[in-house]
């Protein structure tokens, strides 16, 4: 029997855990709103628990992942994730969920980076691009699987989604602890702990970012991204189902138009994926991500202030499918620019970085939904996005074309011979 290749057990990772989000994505909200009956200050601060346990442990899982290793930062990950929203499903008091949202948060410090960072490794930074585009594509499918899923199991229970969810979170990480291979780290002469191997890996990071000054401004790219996308993602929903009255349309419950939506953008990402892999090769990084973030910037604007429902909801839709596009190619180009003995820490800081920007301006964004409107916040979340389209085509004068490889029918989900 033989063992998966890496490009395939990224592929199948992301896929198991797109399906396990396509569970939790719409049911936990729900859940929050429904049944625990959480008021919109309680349900920011959820937020707000998450990012900031993810803010704090960011570059320390990072550097983490470098000294120790990216296989165990991701087993863990992926553990903790299960843990701390699977077993949201068994209590409605907001201090125990504020317990949970902060675990997750510190599953996600541990994930972001770390898989990225491996498979950067394993399989080289030529054609990274397509390796990252393919792992989205798998994600995108398995989301699209776990809202059906969703749909059908919110009708016996409500609960019983985010409970699987959870549990499936579980078994990916048990599978990443089985198909993930990697090369012991070679450590420092100059180390005599582990502990003091991560300080170092982490010191070693910051050095890379500050001599790097593509690397510097891909970080304020992170900073303007998280400025800009914590109002969005918390106020989208409050906007298609209240101002659009999403809900009042057929004969749904409001979680089965949330899966629908999430159906469509699924549907979407899956063609833009399939459509972006032959057509990225050769371009300046920098001007393709610049023109995605100002593209989707105004995509937002349209959703924002468009009053008739299916105009609005097609241009959320081109905005999220952007978005989902625009992910994998900044995540490519920061790990090429980055030596692999500190990738995970530099995607770290560049993940702690998008926390930071989610945490200064999320307040700010909400405070002005609640004096103004939502669509003046949505409004001013659009605004926020273009800085970072700015300063991607400015990272990208330095930068080399982005590299895909020559042969993509190739079986990147091939078992080697």
């Amino acid at each position: 029997m033989h063992r998966l290749s890496p490009k395939a057990t990224y592929v199948t990772i992301l896929g198991a855990e797109g399906f396990a989000r396509g569970l939790l994505f719409v049911a936990l909200v729900s859940y929050w709103v429904v049944q625990a009956r959480l008021n919109p200050l309680q349900l920011v601060l959820l937020g707000t628990a998450l990012e900031g346990t993810l803010f704090l442990l960011q570059v320390p899982t990072g550097a983490f992942a470098d000294a120790i290793g990216r296989r165990p930062a991701t087993v863990i990950g992926y553990a903790l994730l299960g843990a701390g929203l699977g077993l949201q499903a068994f209590t409605r008091d907001f201090g125990s969920l504020l317990v949970l949202q902060a675990i997750s948060g510190g599953a996600w410090a541990f994930l972001i980076g770390s898989i990225e960072a491996w498979i950067a490794q394993q399989a080289g930074t030529d054609g990274l691009e397509r390796v990252f585009l393919r792992g989205g594509q798998a994600g995108m499918a398995g989301l699209m699987v776990g809202l059906c899923m969703t749909v059908l199991a919110g009708q016996v229970d409500p609960r019983l989604p985010i409970f699987a969810g959870g549990a499936l979170l579980v078994v990916v990480s048990a599978m990443a602890a089985v198909l993930m291979t990697e090369e012991p780290i070679s450590r420092s002469p100059v180390s005599k702990s582990r502990w003091r191997e991560i300080v170092l890996a982490g010191a070693t990071g910051a050095r890379r970012i500050g001599a790097n000054r593509t690397l510097f401004v891909l970080v304020l790219v992170a900073l303007a991204l998280g400025i800009s996308s914590e109002g969005w993602d918390r106020l989208y929903t409050a906007h298609l189902m209240r101002d659009l009255r999403l809900a009042s349309v057929g004969h749904l419950a409001p979680v089965g138009w949330l899966a629908l939506v999430g159906l469509a953008e699924g549907c979407l990402g899956l063609v833009a994926f399939q459509l972006a892999m032959p057509r990225v090769a050769g371009r300046e990084p920098g001007a393709l991500l610049s023109a995605l973030y100002v593209s989707r910037a105004a995509l937002m604007v349209c959703f924002a202030l468009i009053p008739w429902l299916p105009a609005a909801l097609a241009a959320f839709l081109g905005a999220e499918t952007v978005r989902r596009l625009a992910e994998p190619l900044i995540d490519a180009w920061i790990a090429r620019e980055t030596p692999q003995e500190v990738r995970a820490t530099v995607l770290s800081v560049v993940g702690q970085a998008d926390s930071l920007g989610q945490i200064a301006a999320g307040p700010l964004v909400g405070l002005l939904g609640s004096v103004a409107s939502v669509a003046a916040a949505l409004t001013a979340s659009a605004g926020l996005m273009l800085p970072a389209g700015l300063l991607a085509l400015r990272a990208g004068k330095d930068a080399a074309p982005v590299s895909v490889s020559p042969d993509p029918a190739r079986a990147d989900l091939s078992p080697p011979a």
